[in-house]
């Protein structure tokens, strides 16, 4: 094989690897969304939001934050099978869970988790957020206990998501400013438009062809160089200047041994 068919070949490969990488972020992006959609449906969607709202809630938090949006879409998930939250208090709760995360080094997934057992059970929950770093004044604590005494329990979950906010609301989107956040928005454009891509027929089907194709070209690349010639002729010097570097040591040993016996 020539330059140019080496050249072409790098070239193929370059596209082709592009174009992978488009149907792996499609794939993660396709696989988050449809294991969302699942949990949703197992749960009676008692989130009372679809996953296209909830996909959409995800994309806004991903532009302002560094989550991405497949990770948001994960921890939505996981917030889905805490049935007792639902609506409004849902989203506030996937974006402060963000926020826990940026402030206390969580993943958002393990945040979500803590957030929605906090919510699920406010009693019993608050001595899980007390444990991270989130703090409740008596007052806010017995209010709470109140209010799920007395059956309201979307009252207390309200009041522990506004305790939360003023401890955490907006540490995500912080930590997104400056070139930390620039690079990641950038970051997060570039992966978007390869899910674009791989989502694209025309272009899945293109990428399967030229992933065939790269795959024979670089078999028969690699047969070409078993195969050539001068790639055997260099093999052949390469073994005779070895084995002449080794008799010229030999011999200036030999050397140096005849100069000491006559001088001895």
């Amino acid at each position: 094989m020539g330059p140019a068919g080496l050249a072409a070949a790098a070239a193929i490969g370059a596209v082709t690897l592009g174009l992978k990488r488009s149907l792996e972020e499609a794939a993660k992006a396709d696989q988050s969304y449809r294991r969302l959609e699942a949990v949703l449906r197992a749960t009676g969607h008692a989130s009372g939001l679809t996953a296209e709202q909830i996909a959409d809630f995800a994309d806004g938090i991903e532009r302002s934050t560094l989550a991405t949006g497949e990770d948001i879409q994960d921890a939505a998930s996981i917030l889905a099978t805490f049935r007792s939250i639902a609506g409004e208090t849902f989203t506030r709760t996937l974006g402060l869970a963000q926020d826990m995360s940026a402030v206390f080094g969580q993943d958002l997934s393990g945040a979500a988790i803590q957030l929605g057992k906090a919510l699920e059970d406010p009693i019993d929950g608050l001595t899980a957020l007390r444990r991270v770093g989130v703090s409740f004044s008596e007052t806010q604590k017995q209010l709470i206990r109140t209010l799920v005494e007395t059956g309201q329990t979307a009252e207390a979950q309200r009041v522990i998501l506004d305790a939360l906010e003023q401890q955490v609301g907006g540490a995500g989107a912080a930590e997104a400013s400056g070139l930390r956040g620039a690079t990641n928005r950038l970051e997060d454009a570039w992966g978007n438009l390869l899910e674009v891509i791989g989502r694209t027929p025309a272009i899945t089907s293109i990428a399967q062809g030229a992933l065939d194709l790269l795959s024979g070209t670089i078999e028969g690349l690699a047969s070409s160089i078993e195969q050539d010639p001068i790639g055997q002729r260099i093999a052949t010097a390469t073994e005779q200047l070895a084995h002449a570097r080794d008799e010229w040591r030999a011999w200036r040993q030999a050397g140096q041994a005849r100069r000491c016996w006559a001088s001895a």
